[in-house]
């Protein structure tokens, strides 16, 4: 038999009440902090925006039904979801952080990749394209996402790939490796990092 009522059931209702409240403010507080971000700022703005525009538009001094509140309520979504996808997709546009080839491509070439491919005693192993332009535009010839864009063990298994290696007399080298120097330099100045 179930009681309605009596002491355990108000012990119950005051108990729910006091944990409807703390989450009711870790919420305001999650919003606080959100709203601090840039993207909690717009979001603000756009509502705010949004909020008059409907102030303009009513006529009447009655509370909004509830399908104007649902109304809201998906605006209010649909204003969260654009500035969401506009702030990710403008970091995904460029690298965040400069290329740094052994942080991001490892200790490559190996002397067993230089074995492999035949490198002769005044030779080296170059990759092709260079892994900083691999970085920064990819492997068009392959299909490959720019290296920032890709997981640390893609880039990884990018530059182990010994198919896309060659010997290179170490003279070709180290003017290449001027020519990337500078190359470099101007990506990081272009995308601002």
């Amino acid at each position: 038999m179930v009681l309605y009522g009596g002491p355990d059931s108000d012990k119950a209702r005051s108990q729910q009440k006091k944990a409807d409240e703390i989450v009711a403010t870790a919420n305001q507080k999650i919003n606080q902090a959100q709203s601090l971000t840039p993207e909690g700022q717009i979001k603000k703005i756009i509502k705010e925006e949004l909020a008059k525009k409907q102030q303009d538009n009513i006529v009447a001094t009655d509370p909004p039904s509830p399908l104007k509140q649902v109304g809201q309520e998906l605006a209010e979504q649909a204003i969260d979801a654009v500035v969401e996808e506009a702030v990710t997709s403008e970091s995904a546009e460029k690298p965040t952080e400069p290329y740094n080839r052994k942080k991001h491509y490892g200790k490559t070439p190996t002397q067993s990749d230089r074995t492999a491919i035949g490198a002769g005693q005044d030779e080296v192993a170059d990759h092709g394209p260079p892994l900083v332009k691999r970085y920064y535009e990819g492997d068009p010839a392959r299909g490959e996402k720019p290296g920032w864009q890709l997981t640390e063990d893609e880039r990884r298994a990018s530059a182990g790939d010994r198919s896309r290696m060659q010997p290179q007399p170490k003279s070709e080298s180290n003017k290449q490796g001027g020519e990337m120097s500078r190359y470099s330099r101007e990506k990081k100045k272009e995308h601002g990092l």
